[in-house]
């Protein structure tokens, strides 16, 4: 592509989900979180930032050593994937762990609204809420299990 490999420097995550287990992967910053599928919303991979904050590592020599990959059997009914602007909010350093109402809540409109309604609230969330309190991208994604 003719430009130098640090312009894809990125997060990476990823979940799949099928027939009650799961596997998924995480490189970099960011943080993935699931409901265990009894109501309690759980950290699966915590921020990995590196010797400074907003490193990311795809592109980083020890990328492979830094690879988490989980795997397992789970009633998990939603997961979440977030970029580290979006962890600010979303993700309580302090503790851990992830701010479990605040997931809850937009797990429940994964499930109950059309994606078109959906994806407007989130998208506004996004910029109004996330955004304002970062300088760093926000992304989220959500899965929510049928």
């Amino acid at each position: 592509m003719k430009c130098d490999v640090d312009a894809f420097a990125c997060t990476l995550m990823f979940v799949a989900h099928k027939s009650g287990r799961y596997l998924a992967g995480h490189l970099g910053d960011g943080m993935i979180a699931m409901d265990d599928g009894v109501g309690e919303v759980i950290t699966l991979s915590h921020p990995d930032n590196g010797e400074y904050a907003n490193t990311t590592f795809v592109t980083e020599p020890d990328a492979v050593q830094r690879l988490r990959i989980y795997a397992g059997e789970c009633a998990a009914s939603a997961f979440a994937v977030m970029s580290d602007g979006t962890a600010e909010s979303l993700y309580l350093r302090a503790t851990g762990q992830p701010a479990r109402l605040a997931l809850s809540k937009r797990f429940h409109w994964t499930r109950t609204f059309p994606r078109s309604k959906t994806e407007g609230i989130l998208a506004q969330n996004l910029e109004q809420a996330f955004a304002g309190k970062t300088t760093d991208d926000c992304s989220i994604g959500l899965m929510v299990i049928a």
